[in-house]
């Protein structure tokens, strides 16, 4: 191949690599810029509209365990669950102060679908009359990328929010060892909520 062909050669491919990394610069800076977009408008309809923790009932293991006859097992579970639930209602009580709060019951999900704003209810345990403006969910439940445990902030479709907006409290603090108390993550989702909003709002 003659010298002025390979050179000419080494400076297409050189400008074509420079061109695709240019694009894919272009595409992360516009996907970067898109998701701040949305964490701003996300976070501004939350102070505005109501955060609604999902009291997830295992009802499918519930009826499981009373199909193969283990009948004290399905009630110790039930039991269980309504003992969590009271200390999840507590904490979000104590601690959650970023937007207004309520509560629904997930069997009770189809029903909110619906519109159906009586199954929402106040820590006192008064029924809504009506919807909130915006609802956003928080729930224990894993996250969709890594699979951690902890608390999750999802949109009214109920699908997770992404960074940057503060949508993750992990149930396990320090290298995943010790395990926050419902407390510790009510608090730190609260602060990390407060946080970013004024970060994005100043």
């Amino acid at each position: 191949m003659p010298p002025f062909a390979r050179t000419r050669m080494l400076f297409y491919f050189s400008t074509m690599k420079n061109i695709l990394l240019l694009l894919c610069l272009a595409i992360v800076q516009s996907s970067f810029a898109q998701s701040n977009i949305d964490a701003t408008v996300a976070i501004n309809e939350l102070k505005n509209g109501a955060m609604v923790v999902n009291l997830i009932h295992p009802t499918k293991k519930i009826e499981a365990l009373l199909a193969s006859g283990r009948k004290e097992e399905s009630i110790a579970l039930q039991e269980s669950v309504m003992q969590d639930h009271k200390d999840l209602i507590n904490a979000f009580t104590q601690n959650y102060s970023f937007s207004k709060l309520l509560f629904v019951y997930s069997t009770d999900m189809g029903k909110l679908a619906d519109g159906d704003a009586s199954v929402l209810f106040s820590a006192s345990g008064n029924a809504q009359s009506s919807l909130p403006e915006t609802i956003y969910f928080v729930e224990l439940a894993k996250t969709e990328e890594q699979s951690l445990n902890g608390l999750v902030v999802k949109d009214k479709n109920r699908d997770p929010l992404a960074k940057p907006f503060p949508y993750f409290v992990s149930q396990y603090a320090f290298l995943r060892i010790k395990k926050r108390t419902y407390n510790d993550m009510t608090e730190e989702l609260n602060r990390r909520l407060t946080d970013f909003y004024r970060h994005i709002n100043n």
